[in-house]
């Protein structure tokens, strides 16, 4: 079993994910793993060394989800975006002694940094994933599904890092997303309003 998968979905900042991979294997053993739009491909070309999927635009939620669709073997996964650094080394470890903590390991972890005290890339173990039955809310496309997943934790598990032990510094570039986030608002409503009670369900049954 692998450790700690960072995936990022990523579009139109190849630098940006030179950057973050760079981050990433410097404070720590966890892999990147990137999800690159087939429309981009050239421009990702020589960008993000590592593992990469390049497939059809879906959107960051469906192409993180894909991801861990077909990478299931690692204990903990997170989303980083293309415009952030990680900057606290040894922060993996740390993550996977949190997790341990809690009943069957099912946890959501928040990572601090420096937009605000709101869940911004939160990580899941595998557990919290099979109970849920996804990483990112699948009924969303862009980055509504975080607030989901802090609201899935707030009523189960989280565990909100302090800086020292895990800090995400993100630059918070506007996306190229934008047309979306009407429709995200949409369905965040209504998975609040019709769905989330049993998820939190499914997830405290994990837990016992």
């Amino acid at each position: 079993m692998k450790r700690v998968a960072v995936l990022c979905p990523t579009r139109d900042r190849p630098e940006g994910l030179d950057r973050l991979v760079e981050s990433v294997r410097g404070t720590s053993k966890a892999d990147v793993i990137a999800y690159i739009d087939e429309d981009q491909a050239g421009m990702y070309a020589g960008h993000g060394s590592g593992m990469q999927f390049v497939g059809e635009r879906i959107g960051p939620v469906a192409a993180a989800n894909l991801i861990v669709e077909r990478l299931d073997g690692y204990d903990v996964y997170g989303l980083m975006t293309d415009d952030s650094v990680v900057t606290t080394p040894g922060w993996d470890g740390w993550l996977l002694d949190a997790i341990s903590q809690f009943p069957n390991r099912v946890c959501v972890v928040s990572p601090h940094h420096n937009q605000g005290n709101h869940v911004d890339m939160p990580f899941v173990s595998r557990e919290w994933i099979k109970a849920t039955g996804w990483f990112a809310c699948p009924t969303m496309y862009h980055y509504a599904w975080p607030t989901v997943t802090s609201l899935i934790g707030e009523m189960t598990a989280i565990v909100h890092a302090p800086r020292q032990c895990f800090n995400i510094d993100h630059d918070y570039v506007d996306g190229t997303y934008q047309d979306r986030r009407i429709k995200d608002n949409t369905e965040f409503y209504d998975f609040v309003s019709l769905k989330l009670p049993a998820v939190v369900e499914s997830v405290r049954a994990a837990m016992s």
